[in-house]
């Protein structure tokens, strides 16, 4: 074999074993409790959006923050996941890593919904769920912080 052959096999063999570790630590960093950071991610809601909710009835407005304050995420390393709001309702469903950056979530009726890994960090995570149709989330990133 040529040393050119030989030396573009070791780079292509490097190449995809540092592929498997990459995809192996962003699992391994999603695994475990997060918390919804309602702030940081109300920051990153558009003004327009900001408006209504400023202008709707404190009850309903109360109503939609709750239902995000407070909420926790739970990943397990066997492929499960835990979805606790403030209240104590929740659901599990299962989740997968896509890409090494595409966080997929298949709830119990079967729904999955894909989030981009913005960032991934020891103790920050931040997702930007996306989009489908004329679907457009409130918070275009939720922002977490590990337990």
């Amino acid at each position: 074999m040529k040393p050119l052959n030989i030396i573009g096999l070791i780079l292509l063999i490097f190449g995809l074993s540092h592929t498997t570790t990459s995809a192996q630590t962003i699992q391994e960093q999603l695994i475990g409790d997060w918390s919804f950071n309602y702030e940081a991610s109300y920051a990153t809601v558009e003004a327009k959006t900001k408006t209504h909710l400023e202008d709707m009835q404190t009850v309903r407005r109360e109503r939609i923050e709750n239902s995000f304050r407070n909420r926790k995420m739970t990943f397990l390393a066997d492929g499960t996941f835990q979805l606790t709001l403030s209240d104590g309702r929740g659901f599990t469903g299962t989740w997968a890593l896509r890409d090494n950056n595409t966080l997929d979530i298949n709830n119990p009726n079967g729904e999955v919904t894909s989030h981009n890994i913005e960032s991934l960090s020891t103790t920050t995570l931040i997702l930007e769920p996306e989009s489908s149709g004329i679907r457009k989330h409130m918070f275009p990133q939720w922002h977490f912080t590990k337990n």
